[in-house]
């Protein structure tokens, strides 16, 4: 199914709930195609608040996507790299101290 909706030139509005499920969720064989499938269609947001997840499972995921969408933002556009690499260290570090607090 998703390989179907691959296909579409943006994800279906009423599909993006489910997507962003799997791309987070315990289905590994889905969840990278998911998060591909998000990875230029707000996955950043969609990563970040996967580590508000109550899950450490969810966290753990969503801390690996983040770190691979920033990875993997386009080399080319350094103002959008760096506003990804920002974000996402904010991001992780707000986890961080929210791990340590419950810890």
């Amino acid at each position: 199914a998703l390989t179907i909706v691959a296909a579409f030139p943006r994800l279906p509005h009423a599909m993006r709930p489910r997507v962003e499920e799997l791309a987070l969720g315990q289905v590994a064989s889905c969840r990278r195609q998911a998060q591909d499938l998000l990875a230029h269609q707000g996955g950043l947001d969609v990563a970040i608040r996967g580590l508000g997840a109550k899950a450490p499972a969810v966290r753990t995921t969503a801390a690996r996507w983040l770190v691979g969408l920033v990875d993997g933002a386009d080399p080319g556009d350094n103002t959008s790299r760096e506003t990804a690499r920002a974000t996402a260290v904010a991001a992780l570090a707000a986890a961080l101290t929210v791990e340590e607090g419950s810890g």
